[in-house]
């Protein structure tokens, strides 16, 4: 019989990746579960290197037919730039963490994916083909050197872009010894990693001691192009992907493989 969901995951370690200020929820669902959260942030989130250029860019926000946040990161520096009223456009939000950090600024959501939460996904959705956007200014705020795909593919079909880069991600400065210890002890049974970039970071801070280890520790990703990079860096079991970027689709795709796995219930 499949373990309550309350202890699905007793007696499992999981290393978690995201950065910190967005970690928490998904440690305190894990421990929960009767699992062990083992916190590693590998990316570090930042005001933009240039605030006034990131200002002037907003700028374009009183002038376009739509706005696209990328990320809730891309809202939460967003408005600390520019007052939420100036977003007042019809708003996009690639997913449901992002349409929730504009619903706490008073901005509602006009579209957003209902499946997994990614470019690819928000680009397949009517209102942004080709006979939609055409001749459409739009703007989209994201990070610095954010994934090209969003911008490239609405101007391939007719829109005019702009984009806001309202804050930078970097790699922190992480000691690895917790890392190689808990490795060493049997202490990381399976890693969960939410970006490509945050995956090449974690490859980065593990060092030449952990990469080994790494790449024979299950991991839990949240989309093909993720697991494809894993497999690509050396990944020796095949990346798990969960159905969305959320922290409810995370868990379930935890607790399916925690199900499904022999050798990895400590309980």
């Amino acid at each position: 019989m499949p373990a309550p969901k309350h202890r699905a995951l007793a007696g499992l370690g999981v290393l978690l990746t995201r950065p910190r200020g967005q970690i928490e929820e998904l440690a305190r669902s894990v421990e929960q579960a009767g699992g062990t959260a083992l916190r590693f942030p590998v990316i570090e989130i930042k005001a933009p290197v240039d605030e006034s250029m990131a200002r002037q860019q907003l700028q374009a926000a009183a002038h376009v037919h739509a706005i696209i946040f990328v990320s809730a990161n891309a809202v939460e520096w967003g408005v600390k730039l520019a007052p939420p009223e100036s977003f007042a456009p019809p708003l996009m939000a690639i997913g449901a963490a992002t349409a929730r950090a504009l619903a706490r600024h008073g901005l509602p959501v006009a579209l957003q994916p209902d499946a997994s939460y990614t470019s690819e996904t928000l680009l397949a959705l009517p209102q942004l083909q080709v006979d939609a956007v055409t001749g459409k200014r739009m703007l989209i705020v994201r990070g610095e050197g954010g994934r090209p795909l969003l911008a490239e593919t609405l101007r391939n079909r007719g829109a005019r872009v702009e984009i806001a880069e309202v804050y930078r991600r970097i790699r922190p400065l992480a000691d690895n010894r917790m890392l190689l210890q808990a490795w060493e002890a049997d202490k990381i049974d399976v890693v969960v990693v939410t970006s490509g970039e945050a995956l090449s970071n974690l490859y980065h801070l593990a060092g030449e001691g952990g990469r080994e280890h790494l790449r024979r520790t299950p991991l839990v990703v949240v989309s093909e192009r993720i697991a494809a990079l894993a497999t690509k860096l050396g990944a020796i079991p095949k990346p798990v992907v969960a159905a969305r970027a959320d922290n409810k689709a995370v868990m379930d795709a935890l607790i399916k493989w925690c199900q499904e796995s022999v050798g990895f219930r400590r309980s």
